[in-house]
């Protein structure tokens, strides 16, 4: 049975995966417009975390079948600054 945390360490891992996409999205929207440089290299970096953030849903999954609270709990802290990150890279590109 999939214990609390780790529900919330799969939510993070999707959360992850929604803003990667949007981050996407508003780099290659940027890029088709100014074909820059920074922005392909942007892009291959956004592609990149799109493909973290599935694996990351799919590691969390596979972890919690097999460990509990003692290897959650950790993961979660992780995934809480993880996904901090996240949002503030999002507000920097968007902005």
């Amino acid at each position: 049975m999939i214990g609390i945390i780790w529900i919330a360490n799969i939510v993070i891992g999707v959360m992850d995966l929604v803003l990667f996409v949007l981050i996407t999205s508003i780099v290659f929207k940027d890029y088709n417009i100014t074909k820059a440089r920074l922005m392909r290299n942007l892009l291959r970096f956004s592609i990149f975390m799109v493909v973290y953030a599935l694996s990351s849903i799919i590691v969390s999954i596979y972890l919690s079948m097999r460990f509990g609270y003692e290897v959650a709990i950790p993961l979660f802290i992780v995934n809480i600054i993880s996904i901090t990150g996240f949002i503030l890279l999002y507000n920097v590109i968007n902005s």
